[in-house]
């Protein structure tokens, strides 16, 4: 069952890899104008692993991630 686990929260990390720049630029371009940017997001605990440490979770001003609610 870990061998299980293991490749299912590698594969959702290997969707938060690359992030194109653009989005990176658009959510920091409504930032700079005080707009806040949100995600919500019906997410399976493996996802929830995969995207706190990605580079664009540090994007949104609010998270709402389903499997921690």
């Amino acid at each position: 069952m870990a061998e299980v686990t293991h490749k299912r929260e590698s594969t959702k990390s290997r969707c938060f890899e690359y992030v194109d720049s653009e989005a990176l630029l658009g959510a920091g371009a409504f930032q700079s104008d005080g707009d806040g940017v949100a995600i919500v997001s019906n997410c399976s605990s493996e996802e929830v692993k995969a995207i706190r440490p990605s580079r664009i979770y540090c994007c949104f001003d609010q998270v709402r991630l389903s499997y921690e609610t």
